[in-house]
């Protein structure tokens, strides 16, 4: 019996010890698994606390030199509109902000008393040329007079008649035909009278209703439905649709530019877009107070975005260089750029070629395929630790350049 209880004790202790092991265990793996996760979480904060930079590589293209400008929209022109004609307005289809074509009618004045001369004058006309139709008395009186003249050169050749009854009646013919020819130039006058008496009252009433002459946006109204305007009077204002893009170059740049030139622009009110435009106009007087040239620009831009008043500025291209080293013209300061290697900052002086609103070309300091900082290049020094981040995602799957740095070639 005394055995059987020795069994008993001996297999407890070892169940015991057993359960004992496996505590000590799991206690140990619940160790090491919060030191992994306190090490985890560690690791992420430490990452978190990185500053993270917009990063883009240096690539081969097209460098230009250009000349750059500020660029300002004017109005081409500001219409006043002016009623040439008095009258009563009876007809304003347009407000205040309307968009107008050209040729759209603004205005119409009330013509019905100048239509109603006008039909007098028709109808005096039309009297007036059936009584020319009708053969005149002169006609019979001339054809009177050359018999009378023929039977007198023939009494005069029978010697029956003198001499001086037929220079008399020859006399009388050539004063007869004299006046019928007055007669004739005062009815060709009054038909031409009448014809501009006729001319003068259509003109009149054409002008009696006012068009845009041009298309635009009408800024004022001065004559509305029932209004009494006087001739001379203005009518409307209209902004005509046309734009002036005004460019202002440095006196140590007007020799460059020509007319023909391709430039590009950029609007402040637009500042992620850039717009195509040529050299149309150079003036050859700089301002006396700033010795600044003026150009004008023709912009491949939709009419309505040029707003009056906006500005921003342009750059002209005066060369071209291609299979340039080139990075974006906001990743330079001076002339330093900041690259990237293996998570760090390194400041790197390079040299400025071509500058572009948008590219600069590096004739030397890096090479291409280098990681280069293209935003807020002030807050970084050298030996920063960063994390990446790629403006252009498809740039990541490219490879970088050896760490060796080479000259870009001139």
């Amino acid at each position: 019996m005394s055995s059987s209880f020795s069994n008993q004790s001996s297999a407890n202790s070892s169940v015991g010890s057993r359960l004992k092991a496996l505590l000590l265990s799991f206690a140990f793996w619940k160790w090491i698994l919060l030191i992994v996760a306190f090490l985890v979480f560690g690791f992420i904060l430490f990452w978190m606390s990185i500053p993270e930079v917009v990063v883009t590589r240096a690539k081969r293209g097209s460098a230009q030199d250009i000349v750059l400008g500020t660029v300002e929209v004017s109005e081409y022109h500001l219409l006043q509109l002016r009623s040439e004609r008095a009258g009563t307005v009876i007809d304003a289809p347009v407000e205040i902000g309307d968009q107008v074509k050209e040729g759209q009618i603004l205005l119409r004045l009330d013509t019905e008393e100048q239509q109603l001369q006008l039909e007098r004058l028709l109808i005096d006309k039309d009297n007036h040329e059936r009584t020319l139709a009708i053969t005149r008395p002169s006609t019979y009186t001339l054809q009177k007079a050359l018999e009378d003249l023929e039977e007198m050169e023939r009494d005069v050749k029978r010697g029956i008649r003198p001499d001086r009854d037929l220079e008399l009646t020859q006399r009388n013919l050539q004063q007869l035909r004299e006046n019928i020819r007055r007669q004739d130039l005062n009815e060709e006058l009054a038909v031409k009278m009448k014809d501009a008496g006729i001319k003068q009252l259509r003109l009149d009433i054409e002008k009696m209703t006012i068009r845009s002459p041009v298309s635009g946006v009408v800024t004022n109204i001065y004559a509305r439905e029932g209004d009494l305007v006087s001739a001379g009077a203005v009518a409307f204002e209209i902004i005509d649709d046309r734009r002036l893009v005004t460019a202002e170059i440095s006196e140590e740049d007007f020799n460059k530019v020509r007319e023909g030139l391709d430039a590009r622009v950029r609007f402040l009110a637009y500042p992620d877009s850039t717009f195509n435009a040529t050299v149309t106009q150079i003036l050859p007087m700089a301002d006396p107070i700033t010795q600044r040239y003026k150009i004008y620009l023709g912009v491949e831009i939709e009419s309505r975005k040029l707003t009056p008043g906006l500005t921003g500025e342009v750059s002209i291209i005066v060369g071209e260089r291609t299979q340039s080293l080139l990075i974006p013209s906001q990743a330079i300061i001076g002339n330093n750029v900041l690259r990237v290697r293996n998570s760090k900052v390194e400041i790197v002086r390079v040299t400025p070629g071509f500058r572009s609103l948008l590219q600069v070309e590096v004739l030397d300091g890096i090479r291409e395929g280098d990681i280069i900082i293209r935003e807020e290049l002030t807050r970084f020094r050298d030996g920063d630790l960063v994390r990446v981040e790629w403006s252009d995602p498809v740039q990541a799957m490219e490879p970088s350049s050896p760490a060796k740095t080479q000259d870009a070639p001139k």
